[in-house]
């Protein structure tokens, strides 16, 4: 396999199609090391475009916590405003209603920074995924493919794209919001009531624990369903 340099790196000729190496997260020697393991699988490519994602997601953690110390300003301000009039006041009124409009400002500024590296870097990743599927499939021999169907394995890997694709939407927009909500609104109750706290933390961690177990009976149910598919 011979291989040549060019500006964009080492190039080689594989199934008729010039590759560059630089485009290659996962050789194919260590793709069948991830079959069972899917959530390394999707680590693997994260990793690949660290600096985006850490952009992603520590983007929508300064979001959410703006948003939570926001609520926390504007209970300042109302106790500002409602205090006894002295030397100062309006200083301290202006100072707070300062701090509200910045908290809101980063608020707004972190979504808008997390969605513009989200639109690219998981469609990114996603083409990397299937880049290296397909690759991995142009290296076996035409018998390969005369004893499975061709449009099954074209379908699973697209598939697999997209299901990537969907699971990094959910953590970034679904999953990482409320749960930094939560994290960082317990926090802030904690630190004005123990007691309050503590109840919060004990029904918040029994409603976990439920979900979870209702989630790994769901796998189970998955996990059957997919073996009937591979099997057919």
């Amino acid at each position: 396999m011979a291989g040549t340099v060019t500006q964009s790196g080492t190039q080689h000729e594989r199934g008729g199609f010039v590759q560059d190496d630089q485009t290659i997260v996962v050789p194919d020697r260590e793709l069948h090391a991830y079959a069972g393991r899917p959530v390394a699988f999707l680590l693997r490519y994260m990793r690949n475009r660290g600096v985006a994602h850490v952009m992603v997601f520590g983007s929508v953690g300064l979001a959410i916590g703006c948003a939570v110390l926001a609520s926390y300003a504007i209970r300042h301000l109302v106790d500002v405003m409602t205090a006894t009039p002295h030397d100062g006041a309006v200083q301290a009124v202006w100072q707070s209603v300062a701090i509200l409009a910045a908290l809101i400002a980063m608020d707004n500024l972190g979504w808008r920074i997390a969605g513009w590296f989200a639109s690219r870097t998981f469609i990114e990743m996603t083409g990397d995924i299937r880049r290296d599927l397909f690759r991995f499939l142009t290296g076996h021999s035409p018998a390969y493919f005369s004893e499975r169907m061709p449009t099954s394995l074209a379908a699973r890997i697209a598939t697999a794209g997209n299901v990537c694709f969907t699971l990094e939407n959910l953590l970034a927009w679904s999953v990482l919001p409320p749960a930094l909500n939560v994290l960082l609104s317990i926090t802030l109750m904690l630190s004005v009531s123990w007691l309050m706290g503590g109840v919060t933390v004990v029904l918040a961690a029994a409603l976990c624990l439920l979900m979870f177990r209702l989630a790994v009976r769901g796998r189970k149910l998955h996990g059957g369903i997919r073996r009937c598919g591979s099997g057919a």
